[in-house]
């Protein structure tokens, strides 16, 4: 979805729920529509000035916990409306140029894979290096990816460090 018409669907509603809350009889009630249309409002501003993309390679050895995790974490990343996920084993050479094309349109991308292959974790770097984007690595078991343990951020090789929060953000 366009950055502009999700912020206009987003302040149309801040001001739909703003009326509401001001033909409410309940104070209580009223505050939370308030608030809510308030939340909205702000969604709206953030869509004007999304995050930059990134590029995070989730990899391990559980298919259906991995796909799971990358349905969660993709629909959470910024900018909005989430990430492109790319199952790599599904499309192969298509899906690294399906990555590239998805990073030059300023969308981020959730690369998903076992990444067992040290050359396939490299070429998840080097497409991030070449978007000019921020690469994260996270296994659901230790893969040596550089010594890089679950869980932690990974060194971009643009020299940008990696940092993620539960939300997939930094």
């Amino acid at each position: 979805a366009h950055p502009r018409r999700l912020a206009l669907r987003a302040a149309t509603r801040g001001y739909a729920l703003a009326g509401s809350a001001a033909r409410q009889a309940d104070a209580s009630r009223a505050a939370r529509r308030m608030a809510l249309a308030r939340r909205h409002v702000d969604a709206g501003l953030r869509f004007l000035a999304p995050a930059p993309p990134r590029l995070i390679a989730l990899g391990g050895d559980r298919d259906d916990e991995r796909r799971d995790l990358a349905d969660q974490l993709a629909a959470r990343m910024a900018p909005p409306p989430g990430a492109r996920i790319v199952h790599l084993a599904a499309a192969g050479e298509a899906g690294w140029h399906e990555a590239s094309c998805a990073l030059a349109g300023g969308c981020s991308v959730l690369l998903e894979a076992d990444f067992r292959d040290t050359t396939e974790r490299a070429r998840a770097r080097k497409l991030a290096s070449a978007a000019g984007v921020v690469f994260e690595g996270r296994w659901q078991r230790p893969v040596d990816l550089d010594q890089c343990a679950v869980g932690q951020g990974v060194q971009s090789t643009n020299g940008r460090e990696a940092g993620h929060d539960s939300e997939g953000r930094s």
